[in-house]
């Protein structure tokens, strides 16, 4: 069956048993995920769902993976990780058909335009955002939203939230994050700004005026949103060649512009690792819930007690699993935070003009 948004994408699901569809690999039945064709213009994409455990719409993670190439059976131990919490997870991802690794179509800024956002693979998002607010508001809660991404699909979060931040409340970065010609850069990342951007494709030849990537985290006028900057000791990716934190910097400048934000330094993790509970830290940073009372959390387990409603760990429980320096508004906006555009903002987020990059 198809249905089209009301931006005009067609949307088609997996059959039961069905392998594929429309040339998407489809997520095995048995695990409750469900595989989506959909076509923006002239790109056939695809994009896998999960509903999180619970009644009534259920916070939602967005999960950008270029690497994994469309194929839901890799990040099905995550998503079901995340639906276990309650959360429903909405896996996006990219396959040009190559064997080497996938790069989102990620377009550099700069002060004159610091949120360049008319990328396609924007579109594809917003595209799959509609559907789900169009057909499946009551699995997938629009109000509750967030985008978590390691490495390179790390600054495809920041892209996402900061691109649609009317339609995010928060991102975890995990081992990148924004950057900014004249601080500290990685030398791994240097070479995002040695190339041109095109609307699909990000390896071209050089235009030196850019000076921001991905964008600046510009006020959004609905709500704040929260950015947590996550790493191991002196990650290759968020640290320049006097091993200086990209970190400071991207707090700094989110902060600026009236969001909220957050440094994790893991600090039994060494280079560009992941934790091992990134779940858990991302519930906890982002404040997708309440924090839970001392009965409701198994410190030795690391894992919430079945009897309670749905909550977060405290930081120093997840201490306890994985050690960590913690600096900024972990857990969100307090219940009193009073969300205004403060005088060091330099820039208000406008929404994404209707279908301009679906070709």
């Amino acid at each position: 069956m198809k249905t089209t948004t009301d931006a005009g994408a067609d949307v088609s699901k997996c059959a039961p048993r069905a392998n594929t569809i429309d040339g998407c690999r489809c997520a095995p039945e048995l695990t409750g995920a469900q595989t989506h064709s959909i076509k923006i213009g002239s790109n056939d994409r695809c994009f896998t769902i999960m509903k999180g455990d619970g009644d009534g719409p259920r916070p939602t993670m967005v999960l950008p993976n270029s690497y994994f190439k469309d194929n839901p059976d890799k990040i099905i131990d995550r998503m079901t990780k995340f639906a276990r919490r309650g959360i429903s997870t909405v896996f996006v991802s990219r396959n040009d058909g190559k064997d080497d690794e996938q790069y989102w179509s990620i377009r550099r800024s700069d002060a004159s335009v610091p949120q360049n956002c008319q990328s396609v693979d924007i579109y594809y998002v917003d595209a799959v955002l509609q559907y789900l607010d169009n057909n499946l508001a009551d699995q997938f809660d629009p109000n509750r939203r967030y985008v978590y991404g390691m490495s390179h699909n790390s600054a495809m979060s920041n892209y996402i939230a900061y691109c649609l931040s009317e339609k995010f409340r928060g991102t975890f970065q995990s081992s990148n994050c924004l950057i900014e010609k004249g601080f500290p850069i990685s030398t791994n990342l240097q070479g995002w700004f040695d190339i041109k951007d095109k609307p699909n494709d990000n390896k071209t030849k050089p235009d030196t005026n850019d000076t921001i990537f991905p964008v600046l985290p510009c006020f959004e006028p609905t709500h704040t949103v929260m950015t947590c900057l996550a790493s191991g000791k002196n990650d290759q990716y968020t640290v320049d060649e006097n091993k200086v934190s990209m970190h400071p910097h991207a707090y700094e400048r989110t902060v600026a512009e009236g969001n909220l934000a957050a440094i994790i330094n893991w600090t039994s993790l060494k280079g560009h690792q992941e934790s091992e509970f990134a779940e858990e830290w991302t519930i906890s940073c982002l404040g997708v819930y309440p924090i839970c009372s001392e009965t409701c959390w198994d410190k030795t387990k690391g894992t919430q007690e079945p009897t309670c409603d749905y909550c977060a760990a405290t930081q120093e429980n997840l201490n306890y699993l994985q050690p960590a320096a913690v600096t900024g508004s972990f857990g969100g906006p307090p219940s009193d935070y009073v969300h205004t555009r403060p005088s060091t903002s330099t820039c208000t987020h406008t929404k994404l003009p209707e279908k301009a990059a679906w070709s």
